[in-house]
């Protein structure tokens, strides 16, 4: 399909290859990836399709994302995070091969009264603290029991950290405590690694499973650019499609909220926040990257369009390419300069943006 809009992201599949491969260093042992919604905004299948070529085993949050994978000739192993919903999904784990965590009760049962599920691999999930899914202590000890007792011979143990991310430990290291009070010395495969925990060198257990930092983004509140082992996968781009000069004292945008105090060159930007830009970040100080220099955003960002103040950039013309983040501009300062996180501006990208796909 054409596009006639210049607005992309583009995603760079090598980038994406590479953070991976680096989250098999650091953890040193195996990594499913996570590919959940829509591989954080940057297109499922392709990530997927180009994660399994460096060996990895996928993680997604619901069986339909699963299924359309599986539908994509995506062969790799594939978990299902938050296992199944209804019993009709564990004969749909089966037919397509796929492995579920099973964290209630209710999904216990249904895994136990189909006979076809003894080859099925099954994650166990406890609940150390995030308190969103798994069992409690006494529920999960009594699960592995029963998953014993009924001869399942693929069983991982994981939990979830619910703080990984923050400067102090602390809330992450009583979390291992609790996994590790009830796990025990058991030999079955753990997994409890996130992103932030991988790039912290918390211990991660056989499996980790990395998200954020595949696509080049920081877990941490600290810019992407404190950590250059990571490589920027999604760099979100449009074109100026007019320049106007203002007068000292005259206003750019909707209410007015940017107001010259000199002589300025204003060029307009095919992108807003229907393309995924947040609307308020350019009152917060947020810049794009033009002409290999940063450049400041003029007043609201419209639903198609944005204004940015490049009286100071030199030679700048109608089609030049900006970039809204990406290499130079980092996705996590325009969330903060929006009030949210980078996670939330990737994964929330329309599909009107189109995405171009290459592995250089």
């Amino acid at each position: 399909m054409q596009h006639s809009r210049a607005t992309v992201a583009s995603i760079n599949l090598a980038n994406l290859q590479a953070n991976f491969k680096l989250a098999q260093q650091l953890n040193n042992n195996h990594c499913f990836a996570a590919v959940k919604a829509n591989a954080y905004g940057h297109g499922l299948v392709e990530c997927a399709r180009a994660l399994q070529q460096v060996g990895a085993g996928l993680a997604v949050a619901f069986i339909d994302e699963a299924i359309a994978l599986r539908r994509a000739n995506v062969s790799a192993p594939l978990l299902v995070l938050q296992g199944p919903h209804y019993a009709s999904d564990v004969e749909l784990a089966i037919q397509h091969g796929l492995q579920l965590v099973i964290e209630h009760p209710r999904q216990l049962q249904w895994v136990s009264d189909k006979s076809r599920t003894r080859d099925l691999p099954l994650w166990l999930k406890l609940d150390t603290g995030m308190h969103r899914l798994g069992f409690n202590q006494t529920q999960f000890a009594a699960a592995l029991h029963a998953l014993q007792q009924q001869n399942y011979q693929n069983v991982t143990l994981m939990t979830h950290f619910s703080s990984a991310d923050a400067d102090d430990i602390g809330t992450t290291n009583q979390q291992l405590e609790s996994f590790d009070l009830v796990v025990g010395d058991s030999k079955l495969p753990q997994s409890v690694a996130n992103s932030a925990a991988i790039l912290r060198g918390v211990r991660s257990g056989h499996i980790a499973r990395p998200g954020i930092m595949l696509y080049g983004i920081s877990p941490f509140a600290a810019d992407q650019v404190e950590m250059p082992e990571l490589k920027s996968v999604m760099t979100l781009e449009a074109e100026v499609i007019s320049l106007r000069e203002i007068g000292k004292g005259e206003s750019v945008g909707y209410g007015a909220t940017w107001t010259a105090t000199r002589p300025s060159l204003i060029a307009t930007v095919a992108a807003g926040y229907a393309d995924g830009y947040p609307r308020l970040a350019g009152q917060h100080g947020a810049h794009v990257w033009v002409r290999g220099q940063r450049a400041p955003i003029s007043g609201t960002v419209s639903m198609d369009m944005m204004s940015i103040d490049v009286t100071d950039v030199a030679g700048i013309e109608i089609g030049d390419r900006v970039e809204l983040w990406g290499k130079h501009i980092s996705v996590n300062d325009v969330a903060r300069r929006a009030g949210t996180i980078g996670y939330e501006l990737v994964a929330a990208l329309p599909a009107r943006v189109p995405r171009h796909y290459h592995l250089v």
